[in-house]
């Protein structure tokens, strides 16, 4: 199939990459970029080669590192072999050199940083658009809603710091003029140690502009743009057969970790581990119950619950297990804690209204909402599951409104409320794939409890595992190629891990004990 745009970057680059694309496609400009557009079983380089000939825009996303990339250098070869419109990116202040100078020295450039390239997407997407022989005016854009407001939420945060900054400085400087006593006892060492704080504070303040956000992914949200659905379901006939060696896929994976709870010590904690189920390690000690665990997209700390307070409650750590604090307080009972793609807010259940409702708050505890109201699980919850669409417009749930425990999809803000399965036993653990094209599920629907995957709209459901026992508690790995789960085929639960087609299972822990709900962290070195 055909593609508007190939994007070339250096995974350096990826968050960028990542908003380019999702603002693009949400114009109708139709994006083909690794790893996502990339199938398991395909090989690599035929499959850029094969997409940047069946593209007509080549998009460098030029940065120093883009600069110093071999493979964004071979993918502007060919794109030059096959007379493609290039179009370079530039979101750093800095020329082409080497190899990279030749071929860029007499394209015309898009310059996109300063201040900052967020500021020109709405002039890329019109500049693509001309390219394509189509024109979208300024008004027509849709700009993501998770980039106008990091913008607004940035420069908020800039504008407050800096005013702060001032007013120190000035204060400072006010007091020394006047020999105002309190500055006495406040030594030119200690003033010049605030100054020095304040302008580093700005500095970090700066950096954190630079929106790392690798759980960001662009979502097609038209159904044209999702493959036509089937409304039957495929079945797997056999039962799946476990592969004992470990897959190239494993492998390439050796920096990533992946996160679950685990029995083997008095009362369930958290543990992490490599994705061949290697390094496995204790990251909380107690016997109050830590479990849920979900990472914030930088994968730099980790929300859980834990009953380590009396009740089920909320609580926030760094990823190596430190500096735990609580996020929640009361009496009543928060559970299943998702970050947001955007990483300002956390979705979880709660019983505060008196049946199990979904709400939302800051990632500091404050500014909650109540998200549905009439509809919500009524009976104790064993497994609640959230999940935030990769752009962070949607959330999936589960609810038994109707009589059973059904997956269900809702804005971001609680509306538009729409049902996704239909099926006289379970369906639940809703988790979305990278890409935002598919959703991996688990449902007893043809009687033990399997995996499947379906579409966002609940449409094409396909059966990805068939084995004696349950498996359930489906998580996609950062690219989508892979997904770890639970299955307790060989007498208790215990993680495992397979493609995404449902090939290759193979069992990562082996223990007396149950271990539940892996989540695979969102950044991989």
């Amino acid at each position: 199939m055909d593609h508007d745009v190939f994007v070339s970057y250096s995974t350096k680059d990826k968050a960028v990459a990542d908003a380019v694309v999702a603002s693009l496609e949400k114009n109708g400009i139709r994006c083909w970029y690794a790893p996502r557009d990339i199938k398991p079983s395909d090989d690599w380089g035929k499959a850029i080669s094969s997409a940047i000939e069946n593209s007509h825009v080549f998009l460098l996303i030029f940065s120093d590192h883009s600069n110093r990339s071999q493979h964004v250098l071979d993918e502007l070869n060919v794109a030059i072999s096959q007379e493609l419109t290039i179009l370079p990116f530039r979101i750093e202040n800095l020329e082409p050199d080497g190899a990279m100078r030749l071929h860029l020295s007499s394209r015309h450039w898009m310059d996109a940083y300063d201040p900052s390239w967020e500021k020109y997407i709405e002039e890329l997407i019109n500049t693509v658009s001309s390219s394509l022989d189509f024109t979208i005016s300024r008004e027509e854009i849709e700009i993501p809603r998770y980039l106008n407001r990091k913008q607004t939420t940035q420069n908020i945060k800039k504008a407050a710091w800096i005013l702060g900054a001032l007013i120190i400085t000035g204060f400072l400087l006010t007091a020394v003029w006047y020999g105002n006593p309190w500055t006495e006892a406040f030594s030119q060492d200690d003033q010049k140690d605030a100054l020095t704080q304040t302008a580093e504070r700005a500095v970090a303040i700066e950096k954190t502009e630079e929106f790392r956000e690798e759980a960001t992914q662009s979502f097609l949200e038209t159904k044209t743009a999702i493959e036509q659905p089937t409304p039957s379901v495929t079945q797997s006939p056999t039962e799946t057969e476990t592969q004992e060696t470990e897959s190239t896929q494993v492998a390439a994976y050796a920096r990533c970790k992946i996160a679950f709870f685990s029995n083997r010590e008095e009362g369930q904690n958290i543990w992490i581990m490599e994705p061949d189920g290697s390094n496995q390690s204790q990251l909380t000690f107690n016997q109050y119950d830590d479990n849920f665990i979900s990472w914030a997209p930088d994968g730099e700390q980790v929300v859980f619950r834990s009953y380590r307070d009396g009740d089920a409650e909320i609580y926030i750590m760094n990823a190596d297990g430190t500096n735990i604090r609580q996020l929640t307080d009361n009496e009543i009972s928060d559970r299943a804690p998702v970050w947001s793609p955007l990483g300002d807010e956390i979705a979880f259940f709660s019983n505060r209204s008196g049946a199990y409702q979904v709400y939302i708050m800051a990632i500091d505890g404050s500014n909650l909402q109540q998200l549905t109201t009439v509809h919500g699980m009524y009976e104790e919850p064993a497994w609640p599951f959230l999940d935030w669409s990769p752009d962070g417009e949607r959330i999936t749930f589960t609810s038994d409104r109707d009589g059973d425990m059904e997956i269900f999809v809702m804005q971001a803000d609680g509306s538009e409320i729409r049902k996704l399965t239909s099926n006289d036993g379970l369906d639940a653990a809703p988790d979305w794939s990278p890409d935002g094209k598919e959703i991996a599920f688990s449902s007893d629907r043809f009687g033990d409890e399997e995996i499947f995957v379906m579409n966002p709209f609940g449409e094409n459901i396909r059966q990805l595992t068939s084995n004696k026992g349950i498996s359930g508690n489906p998580d996609w790995s950062p690219d989508g190629s892979r997904i770890v789960f639970v299955s307790d085929r060989d007498g208790d639960f215990e993680v495992w891990i397979m493609d995404a087609d449902g090939r290759n299972q193979t069992q990562l822990t082996i223990n007396d004990v149950p271990e539940y709900i892996p989540k695979w962290s969102p950044v991989c070195e």
